[in-house]
């Protein structure tokens, strides 16, 4: 204007007007930007963590039924155990005093020698039931050791690959919004040349 040149003056306006909008723009994207990235972030975390939760929940889930069906089994077995040992018992006892009654008419029968050898069957009875119980048990055992080790290896894979994934999606949404920025700042830098 002090030159006299009324047109170059008003370019000279409108590219000052054009940086300062573009300055405006710039800053209002970038406070945009930075506001959508945290919001992701904590949206991104709070979908992974329930994601995580439920991981952890249907594992835990897992584990009780394994802990509860062996113990429903463990204990089915046990009764079981009893219930045959004591049939064992009842057994041996009443063979023992059929025998005695047998010895009251059969005079040529030694029943000591018979009361003993019923004794014998049916304590060999009773460890064998006993037997049994203790392998039932320990093969049991054994398996809800195993099931218990291939879920924790599963829960610790699963809880990997969730981490994983939050890794890659806080990555990819990083490079966006650094991609976004850059741009903007590029955009800004443009305007003031």
């Amino acid at each position: 204007l002090a030159a006299g040149d009324i047109g170059l003056a008003a370019k000279i306006l409108w590219l000052t007007l054009k940086v300062e909008w573009r300055r405006g723009v710039n800053f209002l994207r970038e406070h945009w930007t930075k506001f959508k990235e945290f919001f992701m972030r904590i949206a991104t975390d709070a979908f992974y963590g329930v994601v995580e939760l439920l991981a952890r929940a249907w594992y835990g889930l897992q584990t009780a039924w394994v802990e509860t069906v062996t113990f429903l089994a463990n204990t089915w077995t046990n009764f079981t155990s009893g219930l045959k040992s004591a049939w064992e018992s009842a057994v041996g006892f009443l063979a023992k005093k059929m025998l005695k009654v047998q010895g009251m008419f059969d005079k040529e029968l030694d029943i000591e020698a018979a009361v003993s050898y019923a004794e014998e069957e049916t304590q060999a009875q009773k460890k064998r039931i006993e037997r049994e119980r203790t392998e039932t048990l320990a093969g049991r055992e054994r398996e809800r050791k195993e099931r218990l080790g291939a879920i924790g290896q599963e829960r610790a894979g699963a809880l990997e690959a969730i981490g994983e994934m939050a890794a890659t999606a806080h990555a990819k949404r990083r490079a966006k919004y650094a991609a976004e920025l850059a741009k903007s700042e590029e955009a800004l830098n443009k305007a003031r040349k």
